[in-house]
């Protein structure tokens, strides 16, 4: 696994996969084929989500999962 792969989901049983690919832009997708992007909003705190209208917090870090 990447060093700076973070796991992110609406729950725990809807996991995606995010990590960093270059300074500031995170992947993010249910499958590799179905990703999206995202971007770090502040500190360690990035967005993650398929839509809007689903969106999920994600930190860096498994502590930092919200």
């Amino acid at each position: 696994m990447w060093p700076d792969v973070v796991y992110c989901g609406l729950t725990w049983s809807d996991v995606v996969y995010c990590g960093l690919m270059w300074p500031d832009v995170v992947y993010c997708g249910l499958t590799w084929s179905d990703v999206v992007y995202c971007g770090l909003m502040w500190s360690d705190v990035v967005y993650c989500g398929l839509m809007w209208s689903n969106v999920v917090y994600c930190g860096l870090l498994w502590s930092d999962v919200v």
